[in-house]
């Protein structure tokens, strides 16, 4: 199973429409859903910010390969990187390390007398290629899609 099929199925459905990366603390890419398929792109490659709106036609393979055009035109690099961090602010975070994508999102459970509890859920999903642009571009890509779906 790739990378969007198997984070389709762990990312829950429009919940999260603002989702930044970072490398070493400090954001290089952050994606912003307006609304009516439209998508803010902001690049920040330590030099230039670059903004780009992006239309989602409904196919996220077709996203992933515009969004990660993109990360390569405006010289986003992770080569020689570690980890990337990533978060919404306030509930999912995440990173992504050369062979695998770990995120944590909360999930309300109903204990025995009827209350919410709030747990962090920890997905460790393993990926067959390791850090690239092409991964942060299908990851964006899947927070798209869910949050059309």
């Amino acid at each position: 199973m790739d990378l969007i099929e198997e984070l389709s199925r762990k990312v829950y459905i429009g919940q999260y429409n603002t989702l930044t990366f970072y490398r070493e603390g400090i954001p290089v890419v952050t994606v912003k859903i307006m609304g009516d398929r439209d998508i803010l792109l902001i690049t920040n490659n330590m030099k230039d910010l670059n903004v780009h709106t992006v239309y989602y036609n409904g196919n996220i393979y077709d996203l992933a390969n515009e969004v990660y055009n993109l990360l390569i035109e405006d010289e986003i690099s992770v080569e020689g990187v570690v980890s990337i961090g990533f978060s919404d602010g306030l509930f999912i975070h995440g990173r992504v390390q050369k062979d695998r994508v770990i995120i944590v999102q909360p999930e309300v459970y109903a204990d025995e007398g009827g209350e919410d509890i709030v747990k962090d859920i920890e997905y460790d999903i393993s990926i067959r290629n390791a850090l690239s642009e092409l991964t942060i571009a299908e990851i964006i890509s899947v927070f798209v899609y869910q949050y059309f779906s």
